[in-house]
């Protein structure tokens, strides 16, 4: 009898053992299943769709590198690790490597283009600026690719130097430049404007044995020979200095310059001076995109001068009397 209730106790604590070993397994086998996920097939896929489903199952993406291959096209993964597949934990790290597509490329025709959207044409592509030479034409405008080397269509590596053969518009037309000296400022910005100069800085200096408000000098001197474009700069009979707190009591309303950037793909850098009776002071000064028109509010004293520059390159000048 005492046999027997012993095998019965030993039976029912070998029963209990192994079933507490079992739910534990089981349960530790659901525990560790529930943190673990699959590994997608990546190779093929664009960085982007990589990128969403590794983050929606909970792992991260380290990038290793690029590399370029001739059956992948470029930010598709030609290389994962772990595989396709694989169990991993999740908050674990699959590593891959990116196509920079095709190691050659088929140069784009560029001629006929302004030369900075050649340059982004270029930087898609892979390549890379080379020598510009500039030379006059009739037959492309100012910042135009003419040619260039390699030609389009031909088969090139990445990272190829692209040369550029670019206009610089046509010949000019060159004259003498005509006297200006003794003539009255309002006077002398006319023919500027009808020779189809650019007027360029305005100085005040005073004289008394010349005519008040009249050019006293000018560079280049008359007789010169310059083209259309040519900068003209002026000094003129005033007085070249006032006190601040006089031409504050000058002042009497205010004039709108409207301008509208020059067109482009990145953003200008436009400046404003003003040179009101040898007093220069900046009222504008900002980033702007192209193509798009701003509006400077310019003081209004007995006479301002306004510099307009984008990119610190003199675009503008206008006198207000």
């Amino acid at each position: 009898m005492i046999k027997r209730l012993l095998k019965f106790f030993i039976f029912i604590g070998i029963f209990s053992f192994v079933t507490v070993i079992s739910a534990s397994f089981v349960l530790n086998l659901f525990i560790k299943s529930g943190d673990r996920v699959t590994v997608p097939e990546l190779e093929g896929k664009d960085i982007i769709y990589a990128l969403e489903v590794l983050t929606d199952i909970g792992l991260n993406v380290k990038i290793k590198g690029s590399e370029y291959h001739r059956s992948f096209p470029k930010n598709s993964i030609i290389y994962q690790n772990p595989e396709a597949g694989a169990e991993i934990k999740k908050d674990r790290d699959v590593k891959i490597i990116i196509s920079k597509g095709p190691k050659s490329v088929i140069m784009p025709n560029l001629s006929g283009l302004p030369l900075n959207q050649a340059h982004i044409i270029l930087e898609e592509n892979g390549l890379k600026k080379g020598v510009q030479t500039k030379v006059y034409s009739d037959t492309f405008k100012q910042d135009e690719v003419i040619t260039h080397y390699p030609s389009a269509s031909a088969k090139i590596d990445r990272e190829t130097k692209v040369n550029f053969l670019v206009s610089t518009g046509k010949i000019p037309e060159y004259f003498l430049m005509p006297r200006l000296e003794g003539i009255y400022f309002e006077k002398a910005l006319s023919i500027i404007e009808s020779k189809k100069l650019t007027l360029g800085e305005v100085q005040y200096q005073f004289y008394k044995d010349k005519p008040y408000n009249a050019v006293a000098k000018q560079s280049p001197p008359s007789g010169f020979w310059v083209a259309e474009k040519n900068v003209v700069n002026l000094e003129i009979n005033r007085r070249d200095s006032i006190k601040k707190e006089e031409l504050i009591s000058k002042r009497k309303k205010i004039w709108l310059l409207t301008h509208r950037v020059s067109i482009g793909y990145l953003k200008k850098h436009i400046i404003a001076k003003t040179d009101t009776f040898g007093i220069t002071d900046i009222i504008f000064d900002e980033f702007i995109k192209p193509n798009e028109e701003i509006y400077i509010i310019i003081p209004d004293y007995e006479s301002t001068v306004i510099y307009l520059y984008e990119d610190d390159v003199l675009v503008k000048t206008i006198v207000y009397e």
